[in-house]
């Protein structure tokens, strides 16, 4: 990526970014999302003002070619003052509009850097949230605000345009999990194929992976993965097949039919883990090591061992039928400190009243099934774990 600049765009560049505009209105056009087209495109003016206004910034490489525009505009928002859900917060903020990367450079992480660089511009400003909103059909920019750190909190109503809009709002304050965002994983073990489906469709935007859990999967196989899958786009499936033996075989299966993230048992050979850490490589996807089972006086041991592996995470996951075993809280505090590469996930019976004393322990990955999958409001549930997990 090299060495990239963010600073605020200049009237001399209005050329360039309304020709960016163009282009990704285009791009939208294509891809049958209903946003900045006909009427509704960004006009050249619309760019003069918000540069004149210094409300506007643009992320450049380093001979100076513009990649993205963002403008970053204190709030108070009029068309964010009411709002079918609720904000995150009610702390002042910063409101982001007219976000857009050339698309000639699509797919190489910029829109990642824009916001990381719109969310210094907004703290430097005194500001601790930032609010944003987009169609409900741009999946590409929902997946990407999912990805930094937003979190889905209802609909808006536009009344320049007369339209309804997603909106979506992230703390920019110092987060959990050393200044990283913690991810949220839905499992689904003891749920029917049809309820899951559902509930996939309903809540995908507000969860990072969605799980295959192991009682799941034996129950429906393959296909209900990649039903799932379908059903919740941008999303990463995890298939928890928790594999004993077989490591690369076992795991290409899950690749195969969709997942993007396979579980394999620590107390398994050595071998076995490794060959389904290779296996990962070579798809390019992710793997997950999960420390059930293991003796809490080896655990740490045996978490630095996997951890020298560099697999993409480790499970501290207590097995749901044994109700006499350590706290997940617990034996999170004990592996924390004790590995370096993996990213660390934590599970077992976390329900909304114990989920703040789990990131007590600063997990990278909170993994949470029946507290939501059995809440009568699965979807209003996820929003409040949301407030803790950021």
């Amino acid at each position: 990526m090299g060495n990239m600049i963010f600073r605020k765009a200049e009237i001399s560049e209005l050329d360039r970014l309304y020709e960016i505009s163009k282009s990704a209105s285009k791009v939208l056009g294509e891809r049958h999302v209903d946003q900045w087209q006909g009427d509704e495109a960004p006009m050249r003016e619309e760019f003069r003002e918000l540069i004149l206004n210094g409300d506007g910034y643009v992320l450049t490489d380093e001979e100076s070619e513009i990649i993205g525009f963002a403008a970053v505009i204190e709030g108070p928002d009029e068309s964010y003052a009411v709002i079918d859900g609720k904000w995150l917060t009610e702390a002042p903020y910063c409101a982001v509009h007219k976000v857009m990367t050339d698309p000639a450079f699509r797919g190489k992480g910029f829109s990642k850097e824009l916001f990381k660089n719109v969310f210094e511009v907004a703290r430097k400003k005194g500001y601790s949230s930032v609010r944003i909103d987009t169609h409900k059909d741009n999946l590409v920019m929902q997946k990407a605000l999912k990805k930094v750190g937003f979190t889905y909190c209802g609909t808006i109503f536009l009344e320049n345009i007369r339209k309804y809009r997603n909106a979506y709002e992230i703390n920019i304050q110092e987060r959990k999990s050393g200044g990283k965002s913690m991810e949220l994983q839905l499992a689904f073990d003891g749920v029917e194929r049809e309820a899951a489906v559902k509930l996939a469709a309903e809540v995908y935007d507000l969860v990072d992976i969605i799980e295959i859990g192991t009682p799941f999967a034996y129950k429906y196989g393959m296909d209900a993965l990649r039903e799932i899958k379908k059903a919740a786009p941008g999303v990463r499936i995890l298939a928890d097949f928790k594999i004993m033996d077989g490591g690369y075989g076992m795991t290409q299966m899950a690749y195969d039919a969709g997942a993007d993230i396979c579980t394999v048992s620590a107390r398994t050979w050595d071998d076995t883990v490794k060959e389904a850490i290779k296996c990962a490589r070579d798809n390019n996807k992710q793997v997950l090591v999960d420390l059930m089972g293991t003796p809490d006086d080896e655990i740490i041991e045996r978490a630095k061992e996997v951890d020298s592996w560099a697999p993409d995470y480790i499970y501290i996951h207590r097995a749901v039928s044994i109700k006499t075993a350590t706290s997940p809280e617990e034996l999170l505090r004990k592996v924390k400190g004790s590995i370096k590469n993996a990213k660390l996930g934590v599970a077992g019976g976390i329900t909304l009243e114990t989920l703040p004393e789990v990131i007590k322990g600063e997990p990278d990955l909170v993994i949470i099934g029946s507290a939501i999958t059995k809440s009568p409001d699965p979807r209003g549930t996820i929003i409040k774990m949301r407030e803790y997990i950021k």
